[in-house]
């Protein structure tokens, strides 16, 4: 047990000897170069919670511009941006503006039972598929919004008793006395019945003027607290009417007015014995909302080291995405928990490694006489919305993109594993092949080489405008887009030894006589994970502003969309008949299929509507 000692030591006096047996970061650290210490520093500290995921155009998100910032002043860096036509902008800075996926904005919601007003956010919430209007109407309740269920179960009469009525929808579908789903195969879950895209086009091709979903209360298997529109970004293209969800107590209120109680019927919507039901017509329930497509305001940052020489004109450009997904905005694989999602690897890893890039190369470019070129360092916004920094960079670069001889993209690179590291990108330039080895070879690492210059990352849109890029990648892990990508998981030995990589190819293309030359390898580039056996081959343009549909920004030769006909540019609008709202559904689409199999697509290309057959092949190993 604890013990207490009395002493007449001083503050000064008090040194006890030994070693501690824990272990410290001091212990883990110490042995390791200082500029290792400093790329985990920058990581631990872009990670802080204090920087609430790095989310676009928030608070978190102006504090990383901030620090990266700071930290490119310190190293001696010249301001990227000319802002000769707005003198107070920041020169460090490229701002823009970006739709972030099929995402929606509420502005203002209302909802009230005949003079009784609701509260908004305790009694109800506007959903993400919501339309904006203003709508005053009667109540049907409809059950579980089902058409066809097992053993002839519906929802629906004979008669269409919604048309021009405001639709009582239960969620999920029939439950047992126990309050788990009566058709599910397994306990704790529930059958495709559930699904939510289905019941409320059936409410829409059935003439409601309005939805209110309401989670049955016994339910165990449920989401019982209120949906958002942020947590409801999945539910399907926006609907041409208001949508909003109820809890059980504001809509057993309001039943009760028109003589009827919710407990009785979910008891006949669980039984079968309940069809759609009329609510009295002097009871009437109004709902007001107002949504607008969801636009983040934010920046791409950078900072030039001016080259010298013959070569001083031509350009290097280092860089990686600083943005994450906040409490999980986008992206999260983590639905429904609000949590800080931390992005230590994803990309707190590649931002350090822009950064202590800049500082080391600075001290190169000191004591180097050779001619070399310039090196812009950019620290781009928007990535995980859709490539939306790097894309805006390219179509309004602020260097001559004619004149550059490649790009290095750093993205997740923290989580070095068994020596391995992915290089995408290495067919991108005819020198690679020879350059290459010999710059890998000292290191030690094994290079896991992909030849194509497109993937999920921001060397795609410098690929796609027609420059040579090398892509550096430690791999996925089970915590991406995670609460716990946290900064001690980052292995700083393995940072470091990238870092140094990384410079050697810089050096080695800054100081070669002659620019590098592009080739047009539209070869795979490393992929995410998605958890389908197949790939179809497409790049999304996850920036473009559709109302429905997957556009493929490029098409990867020798895949299946390549080899069905699907061209860049195309905008993917349905699959066996079933329409593709968005890349969601694509990957859930892909999901359910096996390598051979074959499926019809209907693609828009311009103003044409075309119909393609595509044999799906395996995913590479």
């Amino acid at each position: 047990g604890g013990t207490i000692v009395e002493s007449t030591s001083g503050i000064r006096d008090f040194d006890p000897e030994g070693d501690s047996t824990r272990t410290t970061t001091q212990k883990v650290l110490s042995s390791l170069h200082p500029d290792g210490r400093l790329w985990y520093q920058h990581v631990q500290t872009l990670s802080n919670p204090w920087f609430e995921g790095r989310q676009p155009g928030s608070r978190g998100g102006e504090l990383t511009l901030n620090y990266i910032q700071w930290h490119m002043d310190q190293v001696g860096l010249e301001p990227a941006f000319d802002n000769n036509e707005s003198p107070e902008a920041n020169p460090w800075r490229q701002p823009f503006s970006f739709n972030h996926g099929r995402g929606r904005e509420l502005k203002s919601q209302l909802a009230s039972i005949g003079r009784k007003s609701l509260t908004s956010g305790e009694a109800f919430n506007a959903l993400a598929v919501s339309a904006s209007g203003d709508v005053t109407a009667p109540v049907t309740f409809v059950g579980y919004a089902i058409e066809d269920g097992p053993e002839g179960y519906s929802s629906f009469g004979d008669r269409n008793n919604v048309e021009g009525r405001i639709a009582l929808m239960l969620r999920y579908e029939p439950i047992n006395e126990d309050g788990h789903s009566r058709w599910a195969e397994k306990e704790g879950s529930f059958s495709p019945n559930a699904g939510i895209r289905g019941k409320f086009k059936s409410l829409v091709d059935r003439g409601a003027v309005g939805i209110v979903m309401v989670t049955p209360p016994n339910a165990v298997d449920a989401q019982h607290d209120l949906e958002t529109v942020d947590s409801t970004r999945g539910f399907g293209r926006a609907l041409d009417i208001p949508v909003i969800q109820m809890t059980p107590k504001a809509a057993n209120m309001m039943l009760k007015r028109g003589g009827q109680s919710l407990s009785t019927l979910i008891e006949g919507a669980d039984s079968g014995d309940e069809t759609a039901k009329r609510i009295s017509n002097l009871m009437k329930l109004s709902i007001h909302t107002s949504l607008e497509r969801a636009k983040l305001d934010t920046f791409n940052i950078g900072g030039v080291l001016p080259g010298q020489g013959d070569l001083a004109d031509e350009w290097i450009i280092v860089g990686g995405h600083f943005d994450h997904i906040g409490y999980g905005y986008l992206g999260s694989r983590a639905p429904g928990v609000h949590a800080i999602h931390p992005g230590a690897d994803d990309n707190a890893s590649g931002t350090a490694a822009v950064l202590l890039l800049a500082d080391r190369l600075k001290h190169w470019a000191e004591s180097n006489d050779e001619d070399r070129r310039s090196i812009l360092f950019l620290g781009f916004g928007g990535e995980e919305a859709g490539l939306h920094g790097s894309r805006h960079f390219v179509k309004n670069p602020s260097i001559d993109l004619a004149n550059t001889s490649a790009m290095i993209n750093l993205d997740m690179v923290g989580r070095l594993r068994d020596n391995q590291l992915m290089l995408g990108g290495t067919g991108t330039a005819t020198e690679f092949d020879d350059m290459l080895p010999g710059l890998v070879e000292p290191t030690g690492l094994t290079v896991v080489a992909t030849r194509g210059g497109t993937g999920p990352s921001d060397h795609s849109s410098f690929f796609n405008g027609g420059l040579p890029v090398l892509f550096f990648f430690t791999g996925l892990h089970d915590d991406y887009h995670r609460p716990e990508d946290e900064g001690w998981t980052v292995d700083p030995e393995g940072g470091l030894r990238i870092v140094e990589l990384a410079q050697e190819v810089i050096e080695a293309i800054a100081t070669r006589e002659d620019q590098l030359t592009f080739v047009d390898t539209q070869d795979s580039g490393p992929v995410r994970r998605t958890g389908a056996k197949v790939r179809l081959g497409i790049m999304p343009a996850y920036g473009a502003d559709l109302e429905t549909g997957v556009m493929a920004e490029s098409v990867t030769k020798g895949t299946s969309a390549a080899l069905g006909g699907v061209q860049a540019g195309d905008i993917l609008l349905t699959w066996n008949g079933t329409e593709l709202t968005g890349g969601r559904d694509l990957m859930t689409a892909l999901k359910k299929h096996a390598p051979d199999d074959v499926v019809k697509l209907r693609v828009k290309r311009g103003d044409a509507i075309v119909p393609l057959t595509i044999t799906l092949q395996g995913r590479p190993e």
